[in-house]
């Protein structure tokens, strides 16, 4: 069974074990994205529907033009993304880990930038919701 990462009125982005899919709400299609290495631990797609991003060891991003992956040491094991203007959002590698960190990410230009350390969480007990 599906789990959903994200959902808008036209996609949602979505996996089944390691695998990344996006569904066509009203043409009733769903493409397959690709794999993501330990399952999509987060995604999101645009408030114009325009691109998408699932998130785990790697990035998957999907434009109407193209789906890529994305591999960086940087990036690996993002665990949690939010919107932060049209074109960019804010991505937490594993809070738990020494190399917690935010960045920002362009998911068009694939312009990377970090953010902050973000050592607040390390050496704490596991939970699903992370304040940042």
């Amino acid at each position: 069974m599906y789990k959903t990462l994200y959902k808008t009125t036209k996609l949602e982005l979505k996996y089944l074990y390691e695998t990344v899919y996006l569904s066509f709400l009203a043409k009733g299609k769903t493409v397959r994205l690709g794999d993501i290495y330990g399952d999509a631990l987060c995604g999101i797609i645009s408030d114009d529907d325009d691109w998408a991003i699932a998130a785990g060891n790697s990035l998957i991003i999907w434009t109407p033009e193209k789906t890529e992956t994305i591999e960086d040491t940087q990036l690996s094991d993002v665990f949690a993304m939010r919107t932060v203007g049209k074109d960019t959002v804010n991505l937490l590698t594993d809070p738990w880990s020494d190399k917690a960190a935010v960045w920002e990410f362009n998911p068009l230009s694939k312009t990377l930038l970090k953010l902050y350390d973000f050592p607040n969480y390390i050496n704490k007990p596991y939970t699903d919701t992370i304040e940042w």
